[in-house]
């Protein structure tokens, strides 16, 4: 029984003096089961843990992927890492109590890593990347999203296409991330560049939205009774964009729309059809009277309409000689009919007719030149003058009223050399081009038109 209390106490001892010891050693150390991620820290200090976790992931090996195949192999030191480990060692060093070291055998406390913990130098990791055969020179750029006009679907936003080339502080970080959470490998293609501008980016967002603020704006032009609005997608078609998607119109595109209008409506040069007084709907051939759009004037008011993006419901500028502009009809209630055929003048005022009379018109080789023209001239009391081709003198004539209608000095005149009007005078005794009236009845024309009162020749 004394040998059993005599050895008992000395087993005591012993176990006394190695738990003060171990007290002694793990009070600046950690005890057993402490682990850093996978990194053992039993019986280490703080200031050498940290040195350990350095060394340990220093040491780790990323294989780098691509296209299904391994390109390169990198350790972390060699990106020449700098550890910020301070709180997260300390943190675990806290947790245990030196006085349970004990207790720590079999058990397991760690710190997560966290590829926070771990920095590297952005510079060094592209030149060991580069040295690595991860050189962007010798790769695909990522291409940028941009806005692409057809004919069939107008504007569409283009995709951004992802080139070759390596965003390396991506790759760097995802390699971090690799050797901090004890995986062997990354995929260099999750690190490629990006495009600048994305598809779904707000700069193509706002690009769109800025198109269909210019295309589907109403701009409406009132020509000759219709109401004419520019569609959308002929608008879109006169759009450019620059490289930072800044909005333009092609004026060339603009222009060439505005002709087309004027082509099909103005009145310009065009044969029209004329409902005469004794012969029915007959063809009038093109002479100075009508109207057009100011095309250039047009050009430079749709693009600044385009560009304020502000509805507009508007007539066109235009340039018109005699007659009514901007209208279907433009010869109007008021106006003077020359039937030659029929000898025969006619005044509508209102729509009222209120003189016939038989005139005189150009005679053979010297016809009056037919056509819709226009009063641009009225003078009382002149003299005509000018050159008689038949008989190779000039002449200078008085008479009482002229009123020229077109560019080939035709005008309507008294004509007090003649002895009378109508049928076939002008096959013998026909003007040179003119057209010869009685007296009165040139005074009342002349009282009753004003300068723009079309004249309607025809044959």
């Amino acid at each position: 029984m004394k040998r059993f209390l005599k050895y008992s106490m000395i087993l005591l001892g012993l176990l006394a003096v190695a738990y003060i010891g171990g007290l002694i050693f793990f009070l600046d150390r950690f005890t057993f089961g402490s682990y850093f991620g996978d990194i053992p820290l039993m019986g280490l200090t703080q200031a050498q843990a940290q040195e350990k976790i350095a060394e340990e992931l220093g040491k780790r090996q990323i294989n780098l992927q691509e296209n299904g195949k391994t390109t390169a192999q990198v350790t972390l030191a060699e990106l020449s890492p700098s550890y910020d480990l301070d709180k997260a060692v300390g943190q675990l060093f806290n947790q245990q109590d030196p006085v349970m070291w004990p207790l720590s055998f079999g058990s397991h406390q760690d710190v997560k890593v966290d590829s926070n913990m771990v920095h590297v130098d952005k510079t060094k990791a592209a030149q060991v990347l580069a040295a690595k055969g991860i050189d962007n020179s010798q790769r695909q750029a990522a291409t940028d999203a941009s806005i692409e006009y057809t004919e069939a679907d107008g504007y569409q936003v283009k995709s951004d296409v992802t080139g070759t080339q390596v965003d390396t502080d991506s790759l760097a970080q995802d390699m971090l991330v690799a050797a901090t959470q004890e995986k062997t490998s990354v995929d260099v293609s999750q690190a490629y560049a990006k495009a600048t501008i994305q598809a779904d980016s707000d700069t193509m967002k706002s690009a769109i939205g800025l198109i269909k603020q210019y295309s589907e704006n109403p701009i409406v032009l009132q020509i000759a009774g219709d109401d004419v609005q520019i569609p959308a997608k002929t608008i879109e078609s006169w759009m450019h964009f620059d490289e930072n998607n800044q909005v333009s119109f092609d004026r060339e595109l603009i222009k060439a729309y505005v002709q087309e209008l004027n082509e099909k409506y103005s009145t310009y040069n065009k044969t029209r059809e004329f409902k005469s007084t004794l012969r029915g709907t007959v063809e009038v051939p093109p002479g100075i009277m009508g109207w057009g759009i100011e095309v250039d004037q047009e050009v430079d008011k749709i693009e600044q309409e385009l560009l304020a993006h502000q509805p507009v419901k508007r007539e066109p500028a235009v340039n018109s000689t005699g007659g009514v502009p901007n209208a279907k009809d433009d010869i109007g209630p008021t106006y003077v009919e020359v039937d030659i055929a029929n000898q025969t003048m006619f005044l509508y005022k209102d729509h009222k007719k209120i003189l016939e009379a038989p005139v005189v018109t150009g005679q053979p080789a010297a016809e009056t030149v037919p056509g819709a023209g226009a009063i641009i001239e009225k003078l009382a009391g002149t003299r005509l003058k000018g050159y008689n081709q038949f008989y190779r003198v000039d002449y200078s004539v008085p008479v009482n009223y002229w009123m020229r209608f077109d560019d080939k000095a035709q005008g309507i005149h008294d004509a007090p050399w003649q002895s009378q009007f109508g049928g076939e005078v002008w096959t013998h005794s026909g003007s040179l081009g003119c057209v010869n009236s009685p007296l009165d009845a040139a005074a009342t024309i002349y009282e009753n038109v004003e300068y723009g009162t079309p004249v309607i020749v025809f044959n």
